[in-house]
């Protein structure tokens, strides 16, 4: 018997019978790599998820703020300073529901 095992069957007398082979730490690898690979699939496929329902909703709450900015930008006279700083935040808000919702649908 090698040193080794000596050591090793004093260290992990519970241990010192089961066989380590070749085969077995290669499957045990193997088999380890294979649920994590599983793991991250679930994962990316949750999140993907998550993701898509995440950039629904901010699309429909900047579209309320777009319609929002769109009745504070009715009231002013049109052309004025305070229409065209209503008008820009009220396509910005526009803009950005589209993306989000572009997003949600990826």
């Amino acid at each position: 018997m090698f040193t080794i095992d000596m050591i090793f069957d004093q260290m992990f007398p519970m241990l010192s019978e089961i066989s380590w082979d070749l085969g077995t730490v290669l499957t045990g690898m193997v088999f380890l790599w294979l649920i994590a690979e599983a793991a991250t699939l679930l994962w990316e496929m949750i999140d993907g998820r998550l993701q898509g329902h995440v950039a629904r909703r901010n699309a429909d709450t900047y579209l309320s703020r777009a319609e929002e900015a769109r009745r504070a930008r009715d009231t002013n006279a049109a052309g004025s300073a305070a229409w065209m700083q209503q008008d820009m935040v009220y396509k910005r808000f526009l803009r950005k529901s589209a993306d989000s919702s572009v997003k949600g649908w990826r």
